[in-house]
């Protein structure tokens, strides 16, 4: 009983918090979003014409597009060689390019985040437990 306890409080919890937001943020910027910094609700916003049917999106669609996997994004040809990636499951009015997703995936920091937003912009964490995707974020949790 003893020995079980020494191991409890040898676990230390970490602050994942800017590692989790952070992801999140690569992950939108790599699509062409930025955080719309005059918004209380923590929305992104692009300029992109070619994203101007889904110029603003919430922070809960970008953690859900964030945290779904690659075989969750649809790609679709239109016959003329382009292809456009949608991810499954999310209401928006076009896609991405495939090129921009596969770049987003690529700034992750974590595979899943486990935050939410407030209405008035308040990050509140679920679970700071994070799995890191490469050894420089691993380093940063280890610390």
């Amino acid at each position: 009983m003893t020995q079980e306890i020494a191991q409890a409080t040898d676990f230390q919890t970490i602050d994942t918090t800017v590692i989790q937001v952070r992801s999140v943020l690569n992950f939108m910027y790599a699509l062409g979003y930025v955080l719309d910094a005059n918004s209380k609700t923590a929305r992104f916003f692009t300029e992109n014409k070619s994203l101007q049917a889904n110029r603003f999106l919430s922070v809960h669609t970008a953690i859900r597009m964030h945290n779904m996997p690659d075989e969750g994004w649809n790609v679709l040809h239109d016959g003329q060689g382009n292809a456009t990636a949608h991810p499954h499951g999310v209401n928006l009015k076009g896609g991405f390019t495939v090129l921009g997703v596969r770049l987003a995936f690529a700034s992750r920091l974590v595979p899943k985040v486990k935050f939410s937003v407030t209405r008035v912009g308040v990050v509140v964490i679920q679970d700071h437990m994070v799995r890191p995707l490469n050894e420089t974020v691993r380093s940063l949790i280890e610390a």
